[in-house]
């Protein structure tokens, strides 16, 4: 009987021996499953991270292109703004203006009649223009007593244009001059710009505001080969425009 108990206990001890590697071997697995595990769960939260920063990143870059657009807009606004304030000004200026130049134009129409004077506009500007036999005796630059009053009604109507440039400019047929008092025709024409500048200036049109310029036979309306052309080169023209931009 005891080498039978013997005999069973030596058989059970392998057995349990197995069980017991096996459970080992069991364990030693989940345990490898079990870190696996918890690897994978940390890359995937590694992951996530990477993935929320970027989102992060990605959320910023579209807030500051949503400002930035938006100081876009505002700043599109407000040149819009100003340009409209601009255009209204710049209409209200214009009307005004034309306002000016239609009351000179209007004061002016006896002489334009009676061929004293003409009147052309060129966009913003105004040029009255006086054929020279108007204004002064051939050769001289002293304003004839028939040509004041013309000069007279022009002062009136240009001193309160203080916003403009008022040139007189003063121009001859290309005839040489023969004048113990001028060399050229040149010295005539400036000479009787400076003339008429003054006649202004002392009827109130600001000095600051005039300027006097003598062209000569420089800048013809016509050929100088006939008397009719000759005759429409001989002038002076009043030009009215506003201020150049500095």
């Amino acid at each position: 009987m005891l080498c039978a108990a013997l005999a069973a206990g030596a058989c059970a001890t392998p057995g349990r021996y197995q069980a017991e590697v096996a459970r080992q071997r069991a364990l030693g697995s989940d345990l490898v499953t079990c870190k696996k595990t918890m690897l994978d769960e940390s890359r995937g939260k590694e992951k996530l991270i990477v993935e929320k920063n970027a989102l992060d990143a990605e959320r910023a870059e579209l807030v500051k292109q949503i400002e930035g657009e938006k100081a876009g807009v505002s700043a599109l606004r407000e040149a819009l703004e100003k340009e409209r304030t601009a255009t209204a000004i710049k209409e209200d200026e214009i009307e005004r203006i034309q306002g000016s130049y239609q009351a000179l134009v209007d004061s002016l129409q006896p002489e334009v009649k009676s061929g004293q004077v003409e009147i052309e506009k060129q966009g913003d500007r105004l040029v009255v223009r006086a054929a020279d036999k108007t204004l002064f005796d051939s050769g001289s630059a002293e304003v004839k007593s028939a040509g004041r009053p013309v000069l007279a009604k022009l002062a009136a109507g240009i001193k309160g244009m203080t916003d403009r440039e008022i040139r007189v400019e003063s121009h001859t047929d290309a005839v040489p001059l023969k004048s113990k008092r001028f060399a050229s025709n040149l010295d005539l024409s400036a000479s009787r710009a400076a003339t008429v500048a003054r006649f202004f200036a002392a009827s109130g049109v600001p000095a600051k505001n005039l300027a006097a310029i003598g062209y000569g036979e420089g800048r013809p309306l016509a050929g100088n080969d006939t008397a009719e052309g000759r005759q429409k080169n001989r002038r002076l023209e009043i030009v009215l425009a506003p201020f150049p931009l500095e």
